[in-house]
């Protein structure tokens, strides 16, 4: 157990480092629109969607209705319903607690980490890892977040910090994430793709909204590939497998 806090622990320092200092900037907003230190800890715990917390504290700070600001924010966190659907691939057969409290606390960059670390495992047989350790690996950058948001709260009574420096910070910390997965043609075609989409659809739509959008439609088309890719016929679906083994 030891060991698999350890590897999870050096697997979410990258995420760690930066929810600190996005953390502490959102706690700085966070205390803006007048919350306490410890009510931004437990709200960044509660949510857990730098997004939605964004949005939500700013709708809090704009006189919004708590009924609109709660619906708002379950929009833009309607994505990680598809955690758990996709962890199952991976952890069929184990713990269902376990199960789920990874895929209650995962965040984007955890998701990303522990899927990457699987499939690296899936295709090195010198490589391993367990759902202890990706619990561990989510965990750590869940507590890091509540804390870094109390922290900012505290800071927030001497000093502001600039929008465009909190946006800095955001996407210079999915950059981080992306760039280390782009190593299959399907992977680099999927994120293409993706991001196209992902400008083409801003033009009309909210940018909730096309986060699912495109969280959707981008997982879809990468599995076609990925079938493709695997020499599949096009009409192949996932039926056909357990027919298969039903068959056999």
């Amino acid at each position: 157990m030891r060991n698999e806090m350890v590897n999870g622990f050096k697997a979410a320092i990258p995420i760690m480092l930066s929810y600190i200092f996005l953390g502490v900037a959102a706690g700085v907003i966070f205390h803006s629109s007048g919350m306490t230190w410890w009510q931004v800890m437990f709200f960044g715990w509660l949510v857990f969607g730098g997004a939605s917390q964004f949005t939500g504290a700013a709708m809090l700070a704009a006189g919004g209705s708590i009924p609109i600001i709660i619906i708002t924010m379950l929009m833009l966190n309607m994505r990680q319903v598809l955690y758990s659907v996709s962890y199952s691939a991976y952890t069929e057969g184990q713990s269902t607690w376990k199960s789920l409290v990874l895929a209650g606390i995962s965040s984007d960059e955890a998701f990303a980490m522990n899927t990457s670390k699987w499939e690296a495992a899936k295709n090195d047989p010198s490589k391993s890892w367990s759902l202890n350790e990706a619990v561990w690996t989510a965990l750590f950058p869940y507590l890091t977040w509540g804390l870094a948001g109390a922290v900012g709260a505290l800071l927030g009574q001497l000093f502001t910090l600039p929008d465009l420096l909190t946006g800095y910070f955001t996407t210079a910390m999915f950059i981080g994430l992306l760039i280390p997965v782009l190593i299959s043609r399907v992977n680099v075609t999927v994120s293409l793709f993706s991001a196209a989409l992902a400008l083409v659809l801003q033009l009309f739509i909210s940018n909730s909204t096309v986060i699912i959008i495109v969280t959707l439609v981008g997982c879809y088309f990468g599995y076609r590939l990925q079938l493709r890719q695997q020499g599949y016929p096009k009409n192949w679906d996932v039926r056909h497998l357990t027919e298969g083994e039903n068959h056999d």
